[in-house]
């Protein structure tokens, strides 16, 4: 047989004379690195952390994680208004109206950690005084415009979006 290493479908390196339970062990190893990338919302590492400042005073700390399409998707829908089609009410509805300041609340609420939705967006005496009903709401009230942009903009890199393509070499590129 050859002696160059060959490869199988997971992309690991396997000889003929590899032994079966290296080959398994190997295969385990890529199962745990993919549970693991999956696990990306729960990471430690993957937290940010972000201090709420105003006139040089320390406010608060938000814990931000990254979000997923599906996430991004389902805030989207909420921040959109439907009407019926007006081409014909039995095909779906078309969009109305975005309203971006509450996609940019929603994103911010769905991309803190659960111990900060309930501590400081769903804060009930918070939300009692500000008078609102949803915890996500209170993110208006708290963050100026800039600061929603800042941290919308963290979120999406930390997301992964946002990274300059432009600065990575070819090579990087084909490898990301």
């Amino acid at each position: 047989m050859d002696d160059k290493k060959k490869t199988d479908l997971t992309g690991l390196n396997t000889s003929a004379y590899e032994p079966e339970a290296q080959k398994k062990d190997a295969e385990y190893d890529l199962l745990t690195a993919l549970l693991e990338t999956a696990e990306f919302k729960n990471s430690e590492d993957a937290i940010t952390e972000i201090d709420i400042k105003r006139n040089g005073r320390y406010m608060f700390t938000l814990h931000l994680h990254p979000i997923s399409d599906a996430d991004t998707r389902r805030i989207r829908k909420k921040a959109t208004t439907y009407m019926p089609n007006p081409n014909n009410r039995k095909l779906p509805p078309v969009e109305k109206e975005f309203n971006s300041a509450k996609f940019n609340s929603l994103l911010i609420y769905t991309a803190s950690t659960d111990e900060d939705r309930k501590k400081v967006w769903g804060n009930r005496q918070l939300m009692d005084k500000l008078d609102v009903t949803e915890p996500w709401e209170t993110v208006d009230h708290l963050l100026l415009f800039g600061e929603k942009m800042d941290i919308c903009d963290r979120i999406m890199e930390s997301s992964g979006m946002g990274e300059d393509e432009e600065s990575a070499s070819p090579e990087e590129y084909v490898k990301n």
